[in-house]
């Protein structure tokens, strides 16, 4: 089974553009046992019903919530801009640790925050800004086992990033990259990182279009549903580089969802009410060419 995660990362914006990591201890998310789950559950399941003349709840049962935020453990601006822009950042992600966090400003910009060693990385600037609310997606190839006693460089791992409303004709040098670099402790500092262009998707370019969810599929591929110009969903090859087209369907749930191999499960937010119900999909038996789309639990 994986490490366990210690922390949730958590992007706070403030006032003035001032933006805050919170790490949220996980202990804090997870009912120490079933036992206790199933007390919770059924407390739940009862206020429903009272509230709602016995009807049982009709989804998964709320969770309850955090009395407060942890402090900050960081704080960061994007970069200064004319007054006729609004600073932002485009997107905030893991960087192959939990510790690890990117982030990207809307003029290309990235740093990285170390939050065990509490040190700032200046890391290499994106192709071109990928503009607010921008997708990523980490594939990790580099697990540490490589003992060739250097005669090799080690697997780059790749950090895919691409603007949530594909346009080639406004985003001159492309709407999709990838970061290449080593998630590996002993590499991270020693492998020079740097961003590549990728193809566009096949839809870019569509008036309109936005991308509705986002995920990764057998560790190599990249799904990716979109609303225009009609509800479909798109592969991407990361090794052969090539896009094709699943079929007229989207994935079920809103924004990005997490695989768990030790589960062979995706979570993510419901598509129909995102702040309200959390899915568990599970993965597709076969290989994606194969156009099975997932599966609601």
């Amino acid at each position: 089974m994986g490490r366990r995660r210690r922390f949730v990362n958590l992007v706070v914006q403030g006032a003035g553009g001032l933006y805050s990591l919170r790490r949220i201890p996980a202990n804090r998310l997870f009912y120490p046992s079933t036992r206790a789950t199933e007390e919770a559950t059924a407390k739940s399941q009862e206020s429903f019903m009272e509230e709602h003349g016995g009807r049982k709840h009709p989804g998964l049962h709320t969770m309850e919530m955090l009395e407060k935020l942890p402090r900050s453990t960081f704080a960061f601006e994007p970069a200064p801009v004319d007054r006729y822009h609004l600073r932002s950042l485009d997107f905030a992600c893991l960087l192959g640790h939990e510790s690890r966090m990117l982030t990207a400003d809307n003029r290309g910009n990235t740093v990285v925050f170390d939050a065990d060693s509490s040190s700032v990385l200046a890391f290499p600037n994106l192709i071109s800004p990928k503009r607010y609310n921008a997708i990523s997606l980490s594939i990790i190839n580099n697990d540490g086992s490589n003992n060739n006693n250097g005669l090799e460089p080690p697997p780059e791992d790749g950090l895919y990033v691409m603007t949530r409303s594909p346009d080639v004709h406004r985003i001159k040098d492309g709407c999709f990259e990838v970061l290449n670099y080593s998630s590996s402790p002993a590499d991270f500092r020693e492998m020079t990182p740097h961003w590549v262009s990728l193809p566009p998707p096949p839809f870019a370019g569509c008036m309109n279009t936005e991308i509705t969810s986002y995920t990764v599929v057998h560790g190599t591929t990249i799904y990716i549903s979109c609303n225009k110009p009609i509800h479909s969903t798109y592969a991407f090859d990361t090794v052969s580089h090539e896009w094709r087209r699943l079929g007229s369907w989207t994935m079920p749930f809103h924004g990005k969802a997490e695989y768990v191999p030790e589960l062979n499960l995706w979570f993510g937010l419901s598509l129909a009410t995102p702040t309200a119900y959390l899915l568990l999909i599970s993965s597709p038996t076969t290989h994606p060419s194969q156009q099975n789309h997932p599966r609601i639990c």
